[in-house]
């Protein structure tokens, strides 16, 4: 059973990271940041 509950954790994490990952990205993809986005690249 604890291996379930470090499981649920470790995917809240993963969810958690995942959406400030989109987050991020879509900031980086706003019309207003595009020029840094790409001396970024």
């Amino acid at each position: 059973m604890i291996y379930w509950v470090v499981f649920a954790q470790a995917v809240d994490d993963a969810l958690r990271l995942l959406d400030f990952l989109s987050r991020f990205m879509s900031l980086m993809t706003s019309p207003s940041r595009l020029t840094s986005k790409n001396k970024i690249i």
